[in-house]
């Protein structure tokens, strides 16, 4: 090929052909953390990126789903239920509240509202992780701590989508 000529759409998806089926290929991330479940305690340890396991079981989705012969099932069932509770409440918390502040500082004038606004702007600037420390012990001081509301309630509303709804 001379230099300076472009390729045409045809050769470059004859380069890329082969690369296309590389990521769908067997050796992939979720096909090994399939297979890893069909795997054994001890063998999942001594191979994780093991891709045949060997002797294959399905006792950990048995413990995952249900109460086994031992009893040592986990409510699985139950925290996927409490997740998606709390994750709808947070999200209609959030779709609630920050457009209702939104519109307030974008079409409402009142006293303060720039000061306001800059408010939101500046907690947006703290890093979440420097309030978990507080957060957690006013919770723990209101006894919310280990409780839905203790879960929802510090999530409801976010200075993000005060911004984003503004």
């Amino acid at each position: 090929m001379v230099a300076g000529t472009a390729r045409s759409s045809e050769e470059v998806d004859a380069i890329c052909r082969p690369f296309h089926g590389s990521w769908s290929s067997p050796v992939s991330i979720p096909h090994r953390e399939l297979v890893t479940g069909f795997k054994t305690d001890p063998d999942a340890a001594a191979h994780p990126l093991g891709l045949i396991p060997s002797p294959p079981t399905t006792a950990s989705y048995q413990r995952l789903f249900g109460p086994s012969q031992n009893g040592d099932g986990v409510p699985f069932l139950r925290w996927l239920g409490n997740s998606t509770f709390v994750a709808v409440v947070v999200t209609a918390g959030h779709v609630l509240f920050d457009s209702v502040a939104g519109y307030a500082l974008a079409r409402l004038r009142f006293r303060g509202r720039t000061l306001l606004f800059g408010f939101v702007i500046a907690v947006m600037a703290v890093p979440g992780i420097a309030l978990l420390i507080p957060r957690f012990l006013v919770l723990n001081t209101l006894g919310l701590f280990d409780t839905y509301t203790g879960m929802i309630l510090p999530m409801l509303v976010g200075a993000g989508g005060i911004f984003l709804m503004k």
